[in-house]
């Protein structure tokens, strides 16, 4: 039996986990493989893939400022710009704290030279107000997923399934493959189903809670009103996709998934549910996304509560994984190392979410 020595083992599905392996690899030198579900694809997906998110704190959207540009040149420089999906994002509030809630995030995004306007009531469901924000990205996950794998493939990265891994407390992890062992110096989790399916629950960070979702396909009776829609009331996102139909991510289980869509589809005329998937999310319980070691100065890296708007930030996660972040990256995943106590609520969060903490 051979062995050889990596890196890093870089674990999940999304289109962010290929972005890390490969910039890891091609502007860090660190020796990295990808290990992931290759069934993925055929799955209804458990998060939207969009630079827009109902976020508060200003340095997330100094951050995005930057990284999004990043990640698109990326994307475009290996061919995926017909999965890079321009439109405006559409966010509703209905009871007074997320009318606060959006009226700030109207304030943060504009400074940082977007357009937002507001959207008229008879686009929108009942009781809500609503804000339009111009020139939000989305990714068509199928689309781009070709041209990621056939970056992976140019610099080299090893790609496998990660059933049997290993995982050590110190971080480390093995992974047999026949009769080869791969080692990996640090195993790094940036999807949540990975952390789930891996990561012993002694070693989970404090700050995370699990909650059920649901994703719903759904064909409408109408186009959407804005291709990308987030509700900070119930936390569903509703994104259009290239096909026709429509993604509709919600928290809990499948009888609020389905009132959601009721709701939120009101002004289009509803629509058919073709499909439907249940799966975990794991929740931090300050609202804020989570970043680095489950342990003090040891154990498995992780990113949580970050998934829909990863892909986003993955150049300065390089830059801070691979040793050398600017200053203003430093600071932002400082303060939101895992193993932070907990805050009071620091981040936009949706009240079902916040109702159950």
């Amino acid at each position: 039996m051979t062995s050889k020595l990596y890196d890093f083992a870089i674990i999940g599905n999304s289109p962010a986990t290929k972005l890390l392996a490969a910039l890891l690899t091609r502007d860090h030198k660190r020796r990295c493989v990808l290990l992931g579900d290759n069934q993925v694809r055929f799955r209804l997906p458990q998060f939207s893939c969009s630079s827009f998110a109902p976020l508060t704190r200003p340095e997330h959207w100094s951050l995005l400022e930057q990284t999004i540009l990043e990640t698109l040149k990326l994307l475009g420089r290996i061919g995926a710009k017909a999965a890079i999906r321009r439109g405006n994002a559409l966010c509703l509030a209905q009871n007074q704290l997320s009318r606060e809630t959006l009226s700030h995030i109207r304030t943060m995004v504009a400074i940082h030279g977007h357009t937002a306007q507001v959207t008229g009531p008879h686009l929108l469901p009942s009781d809500s107000i609503g804000f339009s924000f111009a020139d939000q990205v989305h990714l068509d996950l199928i689309g781009v997923e070709p041209h990621l794998n056939r970056w992976l493939d140019d610099l080299g990265v090893l790609r496998a399934t990660s059933q049997g891994l290993k995982l050590l407390k110190d971080g480390s992890s093995t992974l047999s493959i026949g009769d080869e062992t791969l080692a990996f110096r640090q195993t790094i989790f940036l999807d949540d189903q990975a952390l789930v399916d891996h990561l012993p629950l002694p070693q989970w960070p404090r700050v995370v809670r699990r909650q059920i979702y649901s994703s719903l396909l759904i064909a409408p009776n109408r186009p959407l009103v804005a291709p990308m829609v987030f509700d900070i009331d119930s936390g569903s996102s509703l994104v259009s996709l290239s096909g026709g139909g429509v993604n509709l991510i919600a928290v809990g289980d499948t009888t609020l998934a389905y009132a959601d869509a009721e709701r939120l589809l009101e002004t289009i005329g509803g629509g058919e549910i073709v499909g439907q998937r249940h799966f975990t999310r794991l929740l931090t319980t300050d609202g804020l996304p989570a970043f680095g070691r489950v342990g003090i100065g040891s154990g498995a890296d992780v990113v949580l509560s970050a998934e829909p708007y990863a892909s986003f930030l993955v150049p300065a996660l390089a830059r801070w994984i691979g040793g050398v972040p600017t200053e203003t990256e430093a600071a932002y995943f400082a303060e939101r190392l895992v193993t932070r106590s907990n805050k009071s609520l620091s981040e936009a969060v949706p009240t079902r979410i916040a109702s159950s903490s």
